[in-house]
């Protein structure tokens, strides 16, 4: 489906990031719909409640360098109407090297949009600069805090921090499995509010092409309306809980 293109790539900056320690979280399924209501899941939406806002209202919590906020923020900035000013940047080359879009404003998008980054490219201070101290995962906390309604922050709590989930073998929160609040995607409406973990499962299995491409290349392919199809799904998936939310 073309898509309405916005303005030039050469007005996007790029912003290249060093090295990071990032996690990449193994992901275990349990649901087979987006709209499962009230059951946490890992890799896919799931419905946790009534929604809070009489219009579409998207949250993307992330941190600067994650490979999982890297590969969302390409179906994510195409479902929101491909007109929201970013930076193109690189997530963890210590890991594996994910291109993506860093949100500079949530503006412009065709929902209410609030990008929030709890921590910098290493994982060491916020974005503005301030130091970790203490447990990385209340660091993160109390950077959220100030930047979101309450009800978003208990989100976080009660499913990032809180819930646990076979991972890898062992059962714990994504949080704690990390070590830092994992890339969360909040969506809610009139008809309800959704919530993704960590990560769409296909999108994170499509790791390895991703890291074979350059965030000049994957933005062209946004600008043509040629994402590759794995993220064209993605953005459809996204696409579909904004209508069930609205």
């Amino acid at each position: 489906m073309a898509r309405k293109k916005r303005d030039s790539p050469s007005k996007a900056i790029y912003v290249p990031f060093g090295v990071l320690a990032a996690v990449i979280v193994a992901f275990v399924v349990l649901g087979s719909v987006p709209h499962a209501p009230l059951q946490a899941v890992t890799g896919q939406f799931f419905k946790v409640g009534k929604g809070h806002s009489s219009k579409v209202e998207v949250y993307f919590v992330s941190w600067i360098g994650c490979p999982i906020g890297a590969s969302l923020s390409w179906p994510l900035d195409e479902a929101l109407g491909g007109h929201l000013f970013v930076s193109l940047h690189y997530s963890d080359p210590s890991d594996i090297q994910i291109p993506g879009l860093i949100f500079l404003s949530g503006n412009n998008s065709n929902v209410t949009f609030y990008p929030i980054y709890v921590y910098n490219e290493y994982l060491n201070a916020s974005p503005s600069g301030q130091p970790v101290t203490g447990n990385r995962i209340d660091f993160g906390l109390n950077v959220l805090r100030q930047q979101v309604p309450p009800w978003v922050y208990d989100l976080v709590v009660k499913y990032d921090v809180n819930t646990t989930f076979n991972l890898s073998g062992k059962v714990e929160s994504l949080a704690d499995y990390g070590d830092h609040l994992t890339t969360v995607v909040i969506i809610t409406g009139p008809n309800g509010t959704w919530m993704l973990l960590g990560g769409l499962t296909s999108v994170n299995a499509y790791f390895p092409q991703l890291s074979k491409m350059t965030p000049q290349e994957l933005y062209q392919d946004l600008q043509q309306g040629e994402l590759p199809p794995v993220l064209q799904q993605a953005e459809q998936q996204i696409l579909q809980v904004i209508a069930e939310a609205s």
